[in-house]
């Protein structure tokens, strides 16, 4: 198995659908056009993909390099949703309730649409996980509280709480 060095992908520039990514092995940037991120709140993951959440509050897995995109259940069905009587547009809502999304698989399992995804999400620092196909975010339900980082490291979930 070749394991290569991830890419970088750089901050957009406004207006534009071009985006950056630097190679750490070969020092040179690749510029995609990428309207699916257009709009778009978006996290890296490894092997490639990006989580992509959009102001309809819907959820992807985006390869950037194929356009494939592989729906997630909504933001709309994580228990705990803010208020409807918020005064929260859904552009703020979709800045502030999901904090971090992270893959937990393999590119293979993307590709057979077999991934886990997990998230950070409420202002009380939440774990949900979902994969294709599911209807809803499941929380993960736990004494701690208030998580603020998640990281997979060798098939192992690591999370900080306070």
């Amino acid at each position: 198995m070749v394991h290569k060095i991830p890419g970088l992908m750089m901050a957009e520039k406004d207006g534009s659908d071009i985006r950056s990514f630097y190679s750490l092995s070969t020092k040179k940037f690749i510029n995609i056009h990428l309207t699916e991120l257009r709009g778009r709140r978006c996290w890296g993951s490894p092997y490639g993909w990006l989580i992509i959440l959009g102001t309809d509050l819907e959820i992807h897995l985006l390869n950037p390099l194929t356009h494939a995109q592989i729906r997630l259940p909504s933001q709309t069905t994580f228990k705990d949703q803010y208020p409807e009587k918020s005064n929260f547009t859904s552009e703020v809502v979709r800045e502030i309730f999901i904090r971090k999304a992270i893959r937990l698989s393999t590119p293979t399992s993307t590709i057979n649409g077999n991934c886990i995804v997990m998230t950070i999400y409420s202002h009380w620092g939440k774990l949900a996980i979902a994969k294709p196909g599911d209807k809803t975010w499941t929380t993960l339900e736990s004494s701690f509280a208030h998580y603020y980082d998640v990281i997979c490291f060798k098939d192992q979930v690591n999370a900080i709480y306070s």
